[in-house]
């Protein structure tokens, strides 16, 4: 399954990894490095520990491939709905593209495992319109990552077995941003 997804109007400064609070905004779509008219809208947030997104599925009268950045803010200012507006004033600067391949595993009650692979990084930054020139592939990261309904998750560690499962952030956003010299490898 090719599975890109894109995060182009994502500001660095709110989203490193280690802040307490954070909010970021991302534009995703699937099936295609360009974005067609189809993409989702995700607003991702944590308070200390607890973290939810927003997410809305929306469409474009055009590919946002076509558009340039204002032309895609210009969009999504008319779309997005008045409590989520504040994020997209707020996140203007697009940064990168993230491209991945995934697989999914899940069982009939709720275990998954998503498999993230072939991780490429688009760099954004001072660009007028979505750029796929110049990518970088990170070597190497292979990004496994299980999710199981709260007080099940020694079921997931059975189901991983041999596998040593532990609980650590990876973010393939801030390895991007690492990668490109948007932040140095201290930061990760």
């Amino acid at each position: 399954m090719y599975s890109p997804g894109a995060s182009p109007l994502i500001t660095k400064q709110h989203v490193l990894d280690g802040q307490r609070r954070r909010r970021k905004l991302r534009l995703r779509w699937y099936d295609s490095l360009q974005p067609g008219p189809d993409f989702y809208l995700e607003v991702k947030w944590r308070d200390n520990r607890v973290t939810g997104k927003h997410r809305l599925q929306m469409r474009s009268s055009e590919p946002l491939s076509s558009l340039s950045y204002h032309g895609i803010r210009q969009r999504l200012e008319g779309l997005v709905p008045e409590p989520l507006q504040r994020d997209l004033l707020r996140f203007s600067e697009p940064i990168l593209i993230v491209q991945y391949q995934r697989e999914h595993f899940a069982t009939d009650d709720g275990l998954r495992i998503t498999l993230d692979y072939g991780i490429t990084y688009y760099d954004q930054r001072g660009k007028h319109r979505i750029s796929t020139a110049f990518p970088r592939r990170l070597e190497g990261l292979i990004v496994l990552e299980g999710k199981t309904p709260v007080g099940r998750e020694a079921e997931l560690r059975r189901w991983l077995h041999p596998f040593a499962p532990r609980a650590t952030r990876c973010s393939k956003y801030v390895h991007g941003c690492s990668l490109l010299g948007h932040i140095r490898p201290s930061d990760l």
